[in-house]
């Protein structure tokens, strides 16, 4: 299992974090928090998958990105105003749960223990890297292999561990907006992957199939 940011925490400062935050719990498709909405509360994701999600100049709502368990939304309240304004609306893509703590509450933990300092850092440097990947692909790779990162990705997200094929129940539209790309290309790009045995495409979600084919594509 890929190592976590909590996972990283000493024992010690894992516990205190965990001690103060509160356990939420979601159905399928339900909103955490909407974009432009108040708020100042991170949340951890223990169980399940979620996708963020941001309102284009055309006023439709595209997926930004699609996370999972270990994986932090909500972290920027670390640096605006405790009151500061959702930039993105997050849902629940099945069942899950997260843990959830204030910024008054994690600031009061951060002068206590230097471990949740350190957490903090990281959460923060987490994002910073992932953004610099985005802007580097988006620069750097054409719309064929920004796909093929995109699913391989996905395919990290949504692997449960098992030793077959892994499910990704999102949308053609969905996953062309979170891989920067049009649907046009999205679906020929899939059409070409199913040709060639690595995934197989069914009625709202692609199924990965050979991984490691994939994980080619993805770096080649």
């Amino acid at each position: 299992m890929t190592e976590t940011l909590l996972d990283r925490l000493p024992e010690d400062g894992r516990k205190a974090l965990i001690k103060v935050m509160a356990r939420r719990t979601f159905a399928r498709n339900e909103m955490v928090f909407h974009e432009g909405a108040p708020g100042d509360t991170m949340h951890l994701i223990t169980r399940g998958r979620f996708v963020a999600r941001v309102t284009n100049l055309n006023g439709d709502e595209v997926a930004l990105s699609v996370m999972g368990p270990g994986e932090v939304f909500g972290e920027m309240m670390l640096i605006r105003g405790v009151s500061h304004i959702r930039s993105a609306s997050v849902v629940a893509i099945g069942s899950g749960q997260t843990l959830s703590i204030s910024k008054r509450e994690l600031e009061g933990l951060r002068q206590k223990n230097r471990a949740v300092d350190q957490f903090v850092i990281d959460v923060l440097g987490e994002r910073v890297k992932n953004l610099t990947t985005a802007l580097l692909d988006a620069h750097h790779a054409d719309a064929e292999l920004r796909v093929h990162r995109c699913l391989n990705r996905l395919r990290t997200t949504f692997d449960d561990g098992s030793d077959g094929p892994v499910e990704i129940p999102l949308t053609q539209s969905d996953l062309a907006s979170v891989a920067g790309t049009t649907r046009q290309t999205m679906n020929q790009t899939l059409r070409s992957a199913e040709d060639a045995g690595v995934v197989e495409l069914r009625r709202g979600r692609v199924i990965i199939v050979d991984p490691d084919r994939l994980e080619d594509l993805a770096w080649s």
